[in-house]
């Protein structure tokens, strides 16, 4: 395989986000997010309870081992531009940074 031929496909490769769909049937899965608990946005301190057979639309943002939830008040749908979800995860990132996480 030439130079060229490796750069595309590692090109193709980067350009498509893998995305894993588990589905539960409504089963709580323990150490799966979403199956159950209970969540507060780091962002504004609303609570809810998170329920495996109903799609929420929250967000897990990840740092340092820690799951930081977020509701939908604070980051965009999935339709969302590009600059609406820098936006999101600017805001989020700064508030677990300052570590002035609501709980």
């Amino acid at each position: 395989m030439s130079n060229q031929h490796r750069r595309r496909a590692a090109k193709n490769q980067r350009r498509h986000i893998r995305k894993a769909k588990i589905v539960t049937g409504g089963r709580k899965i323990p150490g799966v997010p979403f199956m159950g608990e209970l969540m507060t946005c780091i962002m504004c301190g609303k609570v809810e309870q998170s329920d495996p057979a109903i799609r929420s639309d929250w967000r897990i943002v990840e740092a340092d081992g820690v799951r930081h939830y977020v509701c939908v008040d604070h980051f965009p749908p999935d339709t969302g531009t590009v600059e609406q979800f820098t936006a999101a995860y600017v805001a989020v990132l700064t508030k677990i940074a300052e570590g002035e996480v609501q709980l």
